[in-house]
């Protein structure tokens, strides 16, 4: 039978992986919708990537919002309690992120841990971007983090020695009930637990399966990832409790850990359509995000309680300096608290991120518009850079 579609209109029971030599790519094509709102953006002027450290944008407040709503009673939280979320580019990065959040979370006890995480990856996968020669945790390109295959090692490592957080991977080959016995036995050592449903789209009534895995473990963290835009769009992001982002809340901390993939506007609509196409018979999400449409102090409210309280007190003690409202070439538009536009010029092309100009027009007509589903745009890509660089790597990072 073939997968239901879902809100983004694209099946979600499985990430269409395109097959070629140097491995498989997790993305399907870009389907009309994903298109569509890309070309909206050119067409509007608005920004897609713009300072990312410091961007904020209706979009990620509302997805912050959303994805809080649909983890609302179903982690360490209590009910009602907001969490918050960081982007990322890809599961692979929130999963390090994940890690990294763990271990600021222990800083306190760092002397007793040494920042040690535990990881119960039955598929192996987490554990080859970690340690990808095989030479053990102490040595491991991400050192620190000791790897297990099942729940009976994960509970001799937590007798073995002190963590200060256990992310709980691939959790569908373990089922509810290991995942449940994994994330009783971190809480009774006094570990925090992420969970990995980076491949579910959140979508309780029909995935009972992956809401059944976060009631086992109630995590303080999930990661979840690209489903939420159907393999389209590179997104992914963690999701927390307020404790459990405490850290990064911290004035000295903020900037240095502050989302970068919050500035993809593109990624943010469409996760923002998938969420919303979830939660759009709750009045409530519908005023929501009806309200922030059209105030921007109501997205600042909601970026502080969702995404990140600091970036928004920047935002306030600029007065505006730092909303961008429109993006076109070099040029940048921001609206003040008072009302007034600015034209600056981008001399760092948002930071970096846009060398070509913002929201370039020949984006639509050479780009859109000659858009073929059926090529695999990154093989090109991988087969021009193959002579031009002396790395046997294939893949462009």
């Amino acid at each position: 039978m073939p997968p239901q579609s879902t809100p983004s209109g694209a099946p979600h029971s499985a990430p269409h992986r395109v097959r070629r030599e140097g491995g498989a790519s997790l993305y399907r094509p870009s389907g009309p919708h994903t298109r569509e709102i890309l070309d909206g953006l050119v067409r509007d002027k608005v920004p897609v990537f713009a300072m990312p450290s410091w961007f904020v944008s209706a979009e990620a407040a509302q997805v912050g919002y959303l994805l809080s709503r649909l983890l609302d009673g179903r982690t360490a939280g209590a009910p009602g309690e907001p969490h918050q979320a960081f982007y990322a580019n890809s599961r692979h990065e929130a999963l390090h992120g994940a890690i990294k959040l763990l271990r600021h979370g222990g800083r306190r006890d760092r002397t007793a841990h040494g920042g040690a995480v535990l990881v119960l990856d039955g598929s192996g996968r987490l554990r080859a971007t970690l340690d990808p020669l095989g030479v053990g945790p102490g040595a491991a390109l991400v050192p620190g983090v000791e790897c297990v295959p099942d729940a009976e090692g994960f509970g001799r490592a937590l007798r073995g020695r002190a963590h200060c957080g256990a992310l709980i991977a691939a959790p569908g080959r373990l089922g509810p009930a290991a995942v449940r016995e994994a994330a009783r036995r971190a809480r009774g050592a006094g570990v925090p637990v992420c969970l990995d449903l980076s491949d579910s789209g959140l979508d309780w009534s029909g995935e009972p399966d992956g809401e059944a895995l976060l009631l086992a473990a109630r995590p303080d963290l999930v990661v979840v990832g690209e489903r939420l835009t159907g393999y389209e769009v590179p997104f992914a992001a963690i999701v927390g409790t307020a404790a459990a982002f405490a850290p990064w809340n911290e004035p000295g901390n903020a900037f240095l850990h502050s989302n970068t993939y919050g500035g993809n506007t593109l990624a943010m609509r469409k996760v923002k359509h998938h969420l919303a196409g979830l939660l759009g018979g709750d009045p409530a999400v519908r005023e929501t995000l009806e309200h922030t449409d059209r105030d921007w102090r109501a997205v600042l409210r909601l970026y502080a309680t969702h995404v990140n309280p600091e970036t928004v007190r920047l935002h306030r003690r600029m007065r505006g300096a730092l909303h961008v409202v429109r993006a076109d070439g070099a040029r940048l538009t921001v609206e003040l608290d008072s009302g007034r536009r600015l034209d600056l010029v981008d001399a760092v092309c948002g930071g970096g991120l846009g060398v070509n100009g913002h929201n370039p027009d020949d984006a639509r007509t050479a780009v859109l518009a000659e858009h073929d589903t059926a090529a695999d745009y990154c093989a090109r890509l991988e087969s021009a850079l193959a002579g031009r660089r002396a790395s046997p790597a294939r893949s462009p990072a």
